[in-house]
């Protein structure tokens, strides 16, 4: 328990640090030995100095990652509501999926990946944070998706 509430204070301590300066996160996870999650820690890796000029607006260009053999591109990222998903080449196994995920934790899309280019919806959802994850191949990648109006 000590390392847990340690883990979070050195991560509140990164973010209050980190203030002004935009960064990429990515989530890892601590399990015991039954597979009970038993502590989340936020990695942040500066991308590049916030706007001297707050007026600016952020930028929306495709978010990249490939995963195994795969190419992900997410756009746009803030999004006004239509987010699109590419993944090339399209995967075979019947078990990929994209999940969309509130910062509450509650599920709001679950579809399994049929084409390189999807769309989503989130035009009635709330503006906020939302985690987009793809399933492929046994593998999961983890995005933060920013809904704005």
């Amino acid at each position: 328990m000590k390392t847990l509430i340690q883990t979070y204070l050195m991560v509140f301590l990164l973010v209050v640090a980190k203030t002004g300066v935009q960064a990429q996160e990515s989530i890892s996870y601590g399990y015991d030995a039954a597979g009970n999650r038993i502590a989340r820690v936020i990695n942040m890796t500066p991308l590049r100095s916030a706007p001297e000029n707050t007026e600016e607006k952020v930028q929306s260009s495709p978010l990249n990652e490939i995963l195994d053999d795969f190419k992900i591109r997410i756009y746009p990222n803030p999004t006004k509501g239509l987010l699109a998903v590419e993944i090339a080449p399209l995967p075979e196994e019947p078990q990929s999926d994209i999940g969309i995920w509130n910062s509450q934790g509650q599920l709001i899309i679950r579809q399994k990946i049929t084409l390189e280019k999807m769309s989503f919806d989130l035009s009635d959802q709330p503006s906020g944070i939302y985690f987009l994850k793809i399933y492929l191949k046994e593998q999961e990648t983890v995005w933060k998706i920013i809904r704005n109006d």
